[in-house]
């Protein structure tokens, strides 16, 4: 083992490290230092502590939901006829937006519309000649201008609206052969002590299976990644029989076109689970909510002292006429009277339990398209429309077939359909595509899970909107306070496939790691060890100005001894 050890303790075990010159200047000294304290500062103040390069980061996941309160009075309205107080039933459309709401601040209404036949709009044509009311060559029958209200019927008649972006090169040459083009490389001092030499390829070794094991394998170094972008739809199914419903006139059997509203959220459902209607309302005046207010106790019927005119409360039903009237729901309470939607919007549950408890048996149908666009892939939630007709979601049996039944996603999401149910709330459905690219497209399958992403203390989700009808002439609308499940569906997910620049990076990371070995050693060998005095002389050169003057004039002397000849030849 002689030569064998030698080797080792000469080579293998060895520690080299470079070889530094001190340069005791105070000017080069301050500007070294203050460049380190700026990175420092850099590094500290900005990187870590402002940018917070401490924590780990995850993007945030939000839902939420809106409503509006407020009652306005239409004034310049270009339909003298129609209703002039509007309130959140009127004024928001559609009720149930996802994230968002609109809110209506201007309209032009075209009241009283049927399917009939008209004059064109002259602004959007076409125009015609003919002298007779047929006039199929100009007024081709059958044909739709794409921004007009109709298809053309052949005849031609009056219009509604009016019926007739070099250098020197020598010292820039030589700079860059001189500096931007040569090469320094580190100057190494070997120390051939195996305890250091030991423990400097201990590190290395260490950060190199750091690299390889966690970063390149686990952390799948050598791969490249793309978010997942995607789209979906949704379908419920089932029927319902209202129990308990305040209204017994009002219409029992619910079906899909009743208790979904809107009918086409984005990536979204809503399904009614209880409700409130005011039946039969009509503009009109009749007496305020006396729990929204505002009371009165004038002794007259006009009381514009306390019920001020043309004033709306913005939690109210209508603005106010200027009477005090006795309350519908207690004669012996007088309130200020409105005019607005009357009678005005009965806002109590009539029902301990749920309204339409069949809800828990409805079934979703989530249809997705999926694709990591940065490499050409992708796929959908269904393989073959023909083997999902009569099936039900399964994790290990059935990942194919996306029809789910709402209880089973409350179960799943830990919630129970009657706390979701009667006041509403909001369920997270979210659709992973988590594939690994390298492999088949086969193996790459979709994972659904649930959640509630409304807190149950906020009160629940709800909305209003209303159904207007006119009877004998007179405009009508059914209020509905719909409390419901909002189902948001998130398509996510990660696509990897190999990228070889991916795999060049983790490597160059690694390498720059092993810098920490050459640290831990470097100060072993100069603050530890026992001959650290020595080791620290024999890295560290020490260069002090008389050396460098003598420097200076040695080369002046040997300069001034050369031959003119010599001097010519240089």
């Amino acid at each position: 083992m002689g030569w064998m050890t030698r080797w080792m303790t000469e080579h293998l075990f060895s520690y080299e490290t470079e070889k530094l010159v001190q340069v005791p200047t105070l000017k080069i000294g301050i500007v070294h230092r203050s460049i380190q304290l700026l990175i420092i500062c850099y590094t500290v103040i900005f990187v870590i502590i402002i940018e917070k390069r401490y924590q780990g980061t995850t993007d945030a996941q939000g839902v939420s939901s809106t409503k509006l309160k407020g009652v306005a009075y239409l004034r310049g309205l270009n339909h003298p006829d129609y209703h002039k107080v509007w309130d959140v039933a009127d004024y928001v459309y559609p009720a149930n937006l996802e994230s968002s709401v609109t809110v209506i601040t201007n309209a032009v209404i075209t009241p009283l519309q049927t399917p009939s036949f008209c004059p064109a709009d002259p602004e959007v044509g076409p125009l015609c000649d003919c002298p007779e009311r047929e006039c199929k060559s100009q007024c081709v029958p059958n044909r739709a201008e794409p921004t007009g209200n109709g298809v053309r019927t052949g005849n031609c008649v009056p219009s509604a609206a009016d019926p007739e972006v070099k250098c020197k090169m020598g010292w820039m040459t030589r700079w860059m052969t001189e500096h931007l083009f040569s090469y320094e490389t580190e100057k190494l001092v070997q120390v051939p002590t195996l305890k250091i030499g030991i423990v400097h390829r201990s590190i290395q070794l260490l950060i190199i299976c750091y690299t390889v094991i966690f970063v390149i394998i686990i952390e799948k170094g050598y791969q490249g990644t793309t978010d997942a972008q995607g789209v979906s739809s949704t379908k419920l199914k089932g029927v319902a029989y209202l129990r308990g419903l305040n209204h017994p006139d009002y219409h029992k059997v619910w079906d899909v076109a009743d208790y979904v509203y809107p009918a086409n959220l984005e990536s979204s459902v809503a399904v009614i689970t209880n409700a409130v209607i005011t039946p039969l309302q009509t503009p009109s005046f009749c007496p305020a909510d006396p729990e929204v207010g505002p009371l009165c106790d004038c002794p007259e019927r006009e009381c514009k002292s306390q019920c001020v005119p043309n004033r709306a409360e913005p939690t109210g039903n209508g603005v106010r006429t200027g009477n005090c009237v006795p309350s519908a729901a207690d004669p012996e309470v007088k309130v200020c009277e409105i005019e607005g939607w009357c009678p005005v919007e009965i806002d109590t549950l009539p029902t301990k339990g749920v309204l339409i408890d069949e809800a828990v048996n409805f079934t979703l149908f989530i249809r997705s398209t999926m694709e990591f666009k940065k490499y050409g892939f992708m796929k959908r939630n269904i393989l073959d429309p023909e083997t999902i007709r009569n099936c039900h979601y399964s994790s290990t049996d059935n990942v194919y077939c996306p029809i789910f039944r709402i209880g089973d996603m409350l179960e799943r999401a830990g919630v129970k359909f009657e706390d979701i149910a009667k006041y509403g709330g909001i369920l997270g459905i979210f659709l992973t595509w988590d594939c690994n690219l390298d492999y088949s497209w086969d193996d790459c399958h979709p994972k659904y899970s649930f959640k509630r992403l409304d807190d149950p203390e906020s009160g629940g989700h709800n909305f209003r909107y209303a159904n207007f009808y006119r009877q004998n002439g007179t405009q009508y609308r059914d209020l509905i306070k719909a409390y419901g499940i909002r189902f948001d569906i998130i398509v996510e997910g990660t696509g990897r496939k190999f990228d070889i620049i991916v795999l060049v990076n983790s490597i160059a990371s690694g390498l720059a790691l092993l810098v920490i070995a050459s640290i831990v050693c470097d100060f072993l060998i100069i603050y530890v060890v026992d001959n650290r005095h020595f080791y620290k002389n024999q890295k560290i050169s020490v260069v002090s100005e008389e050396i460098e003057e003598q420097s200076s004039t040695s080369y002046g002397t040997l300069e001034s001894s050369k031959t003119p000849h010599e001097s010519a030849g240089k």
